[in-house]
């Protein structure tokens, strides 16, 4: 029961321990905007001790298969697809009911609105369960999100940083509480200014 405690407790103190910033510029410009472009990146994230996806992919996918072929390509596909189907779309849930009384919508890869929202993963900690001893591992992300005008890559014009925890190995719960962070710095900025 002590244990119990201690983790959840440990758990708490990993999600108040959030310290987003905004790194660069301000959000100003985002004054009386409809909605944001949004798109995601992962090209330069580090999984867990792996400096890079990559080289996380392969040891995985070469230690499941080697326990069942396939099992590590089965496994690939459902890494990738998490992604699109979890991740993101657990970000813009939360993001955008943050951004709601703002009446700011983000959407993922409309062209030509006049900003977008780069979120480029840098970090993520898978975390872990076991549901047998019920201790577990948060899981972690760490964020960029760099905004630009349309679609110019050339001119950032304001960078937030996030670190957000997870429940155990659920890795779209740091993503949507990511995207309710985000969302409430933009909220606060354009209430203060």
């Amino acid at each position: 029961m002590i244990l119990l405690v201690l983790i959840s407790f440990t758990g708490v103190l990993t999600a108040v321990a959030q310290k987003p910033e905004l790194v660069s510029g301000n959000l100003d410009f985002l004054r009386g905007a409809d909605n944001i472009n949004i798109e995601f990146r992962y090209d330069q994230a580090s999984v867990g001790e792996y400096k890079t996806e990559s080289e996380f992919i392969a040891a995985k996918v070469a230690e499941l298969n080697k326990d069942k072929p396939g099992k590590g390509d089965k496994w690939l596909a459902r890494w990738n697809e998490d992604k699109i189907v979890f991740y993101e779309p657990y970000f813009l849930k939360y993001l955008n009911k943050a951004l709601a009384k703002n009446k700011i919508v983000a959407i993922k890869s409309i062209p030509g609105t006049g900003y977008t929202m780069v979120v480029d993963t840098k970090f993520i900690e898978k975390g872990w369960d076991t549901y047998v001893t019920m201790i577990s591992s948060d899981s972690e992300v760490r964020l960029d999100v760099l905004f630009y005008e349309g679609s110019d890559r050339d001119k950032e014009i304001a960078r937030i940083s996030v670190v957000a925890a997870g429940s155990g190995g659920a890795i779209y719960s740091a993503y949507a509480l990511a995207g309710k962070v985000v969302g409430k710095i933009i909220k606060t900025s354009l209430q203060n200014n």
